[in-house]
């Protein structure tokens, strides 16, 4: 019996299947390399079934399957990202709780102090300074010229090659919007510009 050829095909094929000899294919079903869903033709046999199902070979089934089990050690995940992503959550908010940029503006009192020397006139000023004035609606003049914010700087630094100090005499309109004074005295400083002083006025 052990050299009979039978005839093996996977479970649901139509086709005729390959021609085993029953030794190999007993010993297939045991290894499990053959499903118990196979299905096999006898010799002699016309119909088809599967393997457990036929009387001959459903006892090579084996009645335990094998299932492969996983080590303890390959089951436990893997901590070193998280604990490198933790690292760098603790340095970034120790960063942001520590570390913070503040850009303070000291300006001088615009209340005239009694105790100050006399006043000067507008055309003192313009003599030996500098004279930036910002308009109501944010315009910059330098010495009565139209100057763009981009450049200013340059224009700063042309204008105090013609006088002996290098200050400057800043004349705010009171309804100007703080932020081009900012860039006033920021350019101002660009330019070397040691000293920024503003236009008080006083009722005569």
């Amino acid at each position: 019996m052990s050299t009979q050829m039978w005839q093996l095909r996977p479970s649901g094929a139509q086709n005729e299947g390959k021609s085993v000899p029953f030794a190999v294919l007993r010993q297939a079903i045991e290894d499990e390399r053959v499903g118990e869903v196979d299905e096999v033709q006898g010799p002699g046999e016309a119909e088809w079934l599967t393997v457990r199902e036929h009387p001959t070979l459903g006892e090579y089934v084996p009645q335990v399957r094998r299932v492969s089990t996983r080590g303890v050690d390959d089951a436990e995940a893997d901590m070193t990202p998280m604990i490198d992503v933790t690292f760098q959550l603790v340095i970034f908010f120790m960063i942001a709780a520590t570390y913070s940029i503040q850009k303070t503006l000291d300006l001088p009192n615009t209340k005239p102090d009694p105790e100050a020397a006399g006043a000067v006139t507008m055309e003192e000023l313009e003599e030996q300074n500098v004279m930036v004035r910002i308009a109501t609606d944010g315009s910059i003049f330098v010495d009565d010229q139209p100057v763009a914010a981009e450049d200013l700087v340059d224009s700063l630094r042309s204008a105090t090659r013609s006088r002996r100090s290098a200050e400057l005499v800043l004349d705010v309109d009171d309804e100007a919007v703080h932020d081009v004074v900012v860039k006033v005295i920021d350019a101002a400083g660009a330019a070397r510009i040691e000293k920024v002083l503003f236009v008080s006025r006083v009722e005569s």
